[in-house]
């Protein structure tokens, strides 16, 4: 078997090249699997990924008859309905605050940090 040009022996497979990891404060981060960048905080991209919507969909559905049955007047149920929703923003950003103190420790440490996830479960710092 002779050697291709890269070094690898002709005849078998190359592994796919991968992306080196962006360099904070570089070009952004690249996209994938559907998630929606919001933005960045604290020169960090934060990232929400599709499971996320469902989950806060999940909790205004659940807790949409709780504001219900506590709201009365001419426009309880779209009192109600932005109660609800206001309570699933208010979960997300409580775990965005809570992943962006673990880029602040990170960086106290010296450690690198290529961006923030908010996903169903929660979020995770990377």
């Amino acid at each position: 078997m002779r050697n291709t040009p890269g070094g690898v022996p002709s005849g078998s497979v190359r592994p796919p090249a991968q992306d080196p990891a962006p360099v904070p404060g570089s070009a952004a981060v690249r996209v994938s699997d559907g998630d929606l960048r919001l933005g960045r905080v604290l020169g960090v991209p934060v990232l929400v990924t599709p499971s996320w919507w469902l989950g806060a969909l999940v909790i205004t559905v659940a807790y949409l008859p709780v504001s219900r049955a506590v709201l009365r007047g001419e426009h309880a149920d779209l009192a109600a309905l932005l109660t609800a929703l206001a309570l699933a923003v208010l979960l997300g950003a409580s775990v965005l605050a809570h992943e962006l103190g673990h880029v602040v420790a990170a960086r106290r440490l010296g450690l690198p940090v290529r961006r923030v996830r908010l996903f169903l479960l929660g979020g995770v710092t990377e």
